[in-house]
């Protein structure tokens, strides 16, 4: 009677169906990163029509003893009014924020990168230098240098500012850019800073206002 077992592979046996399968293997993974490289060119190309190699300098606000004091006493009226329930209202110059960005932890993060130039009806204008990776695979970074157009909105339980617009000077930057790097949601609070965490909890609003960035609390029904 027949044996239905399947045949031993032994030293005779042809290696032709393992060699079929590693080629194809390797044709595909040879093709995808084929397509990676193709991509990575072209994404790196696009990029090098509105990015630098270098970092823009960032002009460095160095606040007088008077702005520090008034940006200061803004932000504690917000602490104030969240830690006290009370409904508050305060608006925010764009020298109010160059100034908190150089001195408080909360915007630490903005530090060094970004300056704002105004406060107006199409956002929050400030110039920053971002980097950004070359491709799929490393390759270093270029870097983003402009005007970015930001716009504060409430979301995940802090402030984010959203990306409207992005200007390089003398050069165009494409519309479907902005948007996946807006989608990216970059620049936000840092839910992490417990001195600022329970304005955040009782922040109703935050929106533009003439010159200025609005930031409104909330009363809670005890």
């Amino acid at each position: 009677m027949p044996s239905t077992d399947n045949p031993t592979i032994g030293p005779g046996s042809s290696p032709a169906p393992g060699c079929v399968i590693l080629a194809t293997i390797l044709t595909v993974f040879g093709g995808l990163a084929i397509l990676y490289t193709i991509v990575a060119n072209v994404q790196n190309r696009r990029l090098g029509g509105f990015t630098e190699d270098q970092p823009a300098k960032i002009e460095t606000f160095a606040p007088s003893a008077e702005q520090t004091e008034k940006a200061n006493q803004k932000l504690g009226d917000l602490v104030r009014a969240a830690l006290t329930n009370e409904s508050d209202r305060v608006l925010f110059s764009a020298d109010d924020l160059n100034t908190l960005i150089a001195t408080r932890e909360l915007l630490k993060d903005f530090r060094g990168q970004t300056f704002i130039r105004k406060i107006g009806a199409e956002g929050i204008e400030a110039e920053m230098s971002q980097p950004m990776r070359k491709g799929f695979f490393g390759g270093g970074r270029r870097y983003l240098n402009g005007t970015f157009v930001l716009k504060p909105e409430l979301k995940g339980g802090t402030v984010l500012f959203r990306v409207a617009d992005i200007r390089v000077p003398d050069r165009e930057v494409p519309r479907a850019f902005v948007e996946s790097y807006a989608a990216l949601e970059f620049f936000r609070l840092d839910l992490k800073n417990e001195d600022f965490l329970p304005v955040l909890k009782k922040l109703g609003s935050v929106y533009l206002e003439g010159d200025s960035a609005v930031a409104e609390t909330r009363v809670e029904l005890q």
